[in-house]
C-alpha cells in the first residue's frame, strides 16, 4: 500500500468513527430528554419518535440499509481527480460533522427529534439564536448536507449517493419546525427569521 492509499484509508476510518460518535450522541440525547414535559405540538403527534423501541428498530433498519448499499460507485477517477475528491470530500465531510455537533451543543437540553409530519417542543422551550444558529436557522441540516456531499466524494459509495438524494426531506422537516417555533414564539421568531437565513449564511450583510 503506497502513501496515498494509506492516507486515504486513515481519513476514511476517522470519518467513520466521527459518524458513529454523532449517531451515539444524538440517540443518547433523545433518550435523555424524551421524558421531559411536552409543549407545543404542530402536525401529527410524533410520540412514536420518543419510544425506545422505535428508536432502536429505526436505527437498526437505517444502519442495515446503509450497510447493504455500501458498495462502490463504478467510476474510475484519474489520480489528480482522486486526490481532489479526497481533499475536498474530507473538508466538506468533517466540516459538516463539526457543524452537526456544534448545533447539538448549542441546543443543549432543547435538542429533540422531529419529522416532516409533526414537531413537538418542550414545555419550557427557549428560542436558541446563539452559536451556529446566529448564522443559519438550521445548522444541523446544513451540517448533514455538507457531510453527505463530502462523504460521497470521500467514500464514493451508493449509500452516500442515496443519502444525498434524501437531503431535500429536511427542507420539509425544517418548515414543520418553523411552524412550531412561530406558534410558540410569535414575533420573536419572525424577527429572528428575517435576520438569519435558513440554510446558507450571508457572508456580506
Amino acid at each position: 500500500m503506497d502513501t496515498m492509499e494509506t492516507i486515504e484509508s486513515l481519513i476514511r476510518w476517522i470519518g467513520g468513527l466521527a459518524a458513529l460518535v454523532v449517531i451515539v450522541i444524538v440517540l443518547i440525547s433523545v433518550r435523555r430528554f424524551r421524558s421531559r414535559p411536552a409543549g407545543k405540538i404542530v402536525g401529527s403527534s410524533p410520540a412514536r419518535l420518543y419510544s425506545p423501541a422505535f428508536l432502536v428498530i429505526a436505527s437498526l433498519i437505517s444502519i442495515g440499509i446503509c450497510v447493504l448499499l455500501w458498495r462502490p460507485i463504478p467510476v474510475t477517477l484519474p489520480p489528480w481527480a482522486q486526490v481532489t475528491a479526497l481533499g475536498l470530500g474530507a473538508l466538506l465531510y468533517f466540516s459538516g460533522i463539526a457543524l452537526l455537533l456544534w448545533g447539538r451543543q448549542a441546543l443543549g437540553k432543547f435538542h429533540n427529534v422531529s419529522s416532516s409530519q409533526g414537531v413537538q417542543l418542550f414545555a419550557d422551550h427557549e428560542l436558541i439564536t446563539n452559536g451556529p444558529f446566529a448564522y443559519v436557522r438550521h445548522p444541523m441540516y446544513l451540517g448533514f448536507f455538507l457531510s453527505v456531499l463530502g462523504g460521497l466524494l470521500l467514500y464514493q459509495t451508493w449509500t452516500m449517493f442515496i443519502l444525498l438524494l434524501c437531503s431535500p426531506v429536511f427542507v420539509k422537516r425544517a418548515q414543520r419546525e418553523e411552524e412550531a417555533l412561530i406558534s410558540a414564539f410569535g414575533e420573536e421568531y419572525e424577527s429572528y427569521r428575517r435576520r438569519v437565513p435558513a440554510f446558507f449564511p450571508r457572508f456580506i450583510r
